[in-house]
């Protein structure tokens, strides 16, 4: 975990943005200083601004307790995927019941006393193709291998198509693991044991969550959830619609201009990376539905047809944009948060998560967040 900022410095940055712009939430964490979460919570209360503590739920708790990794259709654990300090996209396996009873000892050991509105949870997932092909070909962990035979997927087909995806044979050639179509979230594939194997992820992470939602839920907490955006989440084990029925909100995660995980151009360009001998874009446009995925940033009408898939869901959308400016990764400007509120709001949400973070925000940045955002009296 990296080191929080002071109490001070937080409130020099939040309180001129609480008292201008109309904020119903704010996601903190994941620090263990209870007093700066104390403080923020006064603050914010003064405002009536609901406090969400930010929890990562299959990455980053190996910090903290013992875990059970990811293993690849060779055999090897999965490999890390280092960003920065304090958060380094390890994943964990969902079906390792040590790894739910790990996270929930985290929270009632650190957590639990402090008056929290609710819970924001994230890292809810398999990897995706940022922790290269391996990351998304797991886990085949021994609890994996009787889950696979008790769902009926024939675990010897999916390791052979595998293992082709690797090699780059056949269909494997021109579309990333044969795809044939991308629909409503959902994408169909020349071999159908693909569907299979996405759909069990899906499932495997949404009945991980289940009980872990009812224990927050019994505490009297409200859940957010944070996804990537669907064409995305379907190759990470998130079904948006199936884990919306477990929360109070989603974030679905459309950062147009972020390269590292979770920007929709990054996770685009390693898709093809990893399952294409030879990654060039203009095979996304020979696939239907995909046509104009793509571009830095990306594609603005692609990124409203996500969420407009979204809108029936059950419970709010707040999507999530960047805000924030780390060179090179996330070269945001007002213009660009301009133009991605303007055409965003266009479709049906109920308000943004200004992301990451608002300690990497330059204050041109939040000047314009406070002029599209000023509170309304």
């Amino acid at each position: 975990m990296e080191e929080p900022p002071s109490y001070e410095r937080l409130r020099s940055l939040l309180e001129p943005l609480l008292c201008n712009m109309n904020v119903e939430k704010l996601i903190m964490g994941w620090s263990t200083k209870v007093e700066l979460y104390q403080n923020v919570i006064r603050l914010a209360k003064r405002y009536g601004v609901e406090v969400y503590l930010w929890l990562p739920v299959l990455s980053e708790t190996g910090l903290l307790k013992p875990i059970g990794r990811l293993i690849d259709d060779e055999g090897n654990e999965v490999q890390t995927f280092g960003l920065k300090n304090g958060e380094n996209f390890e994943f964990y396996c969902p079906n390792q019941k040590r790894n739910a009873a790990g996270f929930l000892d985290i929270y009632d050991e650190i957590f639990s006393d402090i008056p929290f509105d609710g819970v924001f949870l994230d890292k809810i997932r398999y990897c995706s193709f940022s922790n290269g092909k391996s990351g998304v070909f797991s886990c085949f962990c021994p609890e994996c291998q009787k889950a696979y035979a008790a769902a009926g997927i024939s675990q010897e087909e999916l390791l052979v198509q595998m293992k082709r995806v690797r090699a780059g044979d056949g269909d494997y050639q021109g579309s990333p693991l044969g795809i044939k179509s991308y629909q409503a979230g959902k994408y169909r594939f020349a071999n159908p044991i693909w569907e299979e194997f996405f759909a069990y992820k899906q499932r495997c992470v949404y009945e991980f969550l289940k009980p872990i939602s009812k224990t927050f839920r019994d505490k009297g907490l409200k859940i957010g959830m944070d996804t990537f955006s669907p064409f995305t989440a379907y190759f990470a084990g998130q079904d948006i619609a199936a884990l919306s029925e477990l929360a109070d909100f989603i974030k679905p995660m459309m950062y147009r201009l972020t390269g590292a995980p979770a920007g929709m151009p990054w996770e685009c360009e390693r898709l093809l990376r990893e399952t294409l001998t030879k990654p060039f874009p203009e095979v996304l446009s020979r696939i239907p539905g995909m046509e104009n995925a793509g571009g830095m940033p990306f594609d603005l009408e692609f990124v409203k047809s996500e969420i407009e898939q979204l809108s029936a869901v059950g419970v709010p959308l707040y999507p999530g944009i960047e805000i924030n400016r780390i060179e090179p990764i996330a070269r945001t400007t007002p213009e660009y948060i301009r133009e991605t509120v303007n055409a965003l709001s266009q479709t049906a949400i109920q308000g943004f998560t200004l992301s990451w973070d608002l300690m990497s925000a330059p204050p041109d940045n939040l000047e314009e967040a406070a002029r599209l955002f000023g509170r309304r009296e």
